[in-house]
């Protein structure tokens, strides 16, 4: 049954002569992560220990703000290489 408020099957295009219709497995099963009933909608930061599970929600402001610090912190201590992928 078709729903217009779901995502469906990812893949790629059999014409791009790069893919060839492959994809990989982590962008193949996009569609399974994103409407997973216990997928987290808000950021939450850790207020334990790390691996103590303990986590407060946040903004998403303060969430982005928290991610662009510690790339700027990465990129001081080991150089721009360290985040390139992101």
């Amino acid at each position: 049954m078709l729903d217009n408020n779901r995502i469906g099957r990812v893949r790629g295009a059999e014409e791009n002569a790069y893919t060839a219709g492959v994809i990989c497995a982590k962008v193949a099963r996009y569609a399974e992560r994103v409407h997973h009933p216990d997928r987290l909608m808000q950021p939450l930061q850790r207020t334990g220990a790390k691996g103590s599970g303990s986590f407060a929600p946040i903004s998403w402001d303060d969430a982005l703000d928290i991610v662009a610090e510690e790339f700027l912190r990465a990129e001081q201590k080991h150089g721009s290489e360290a985040v390139w992928p992101w």
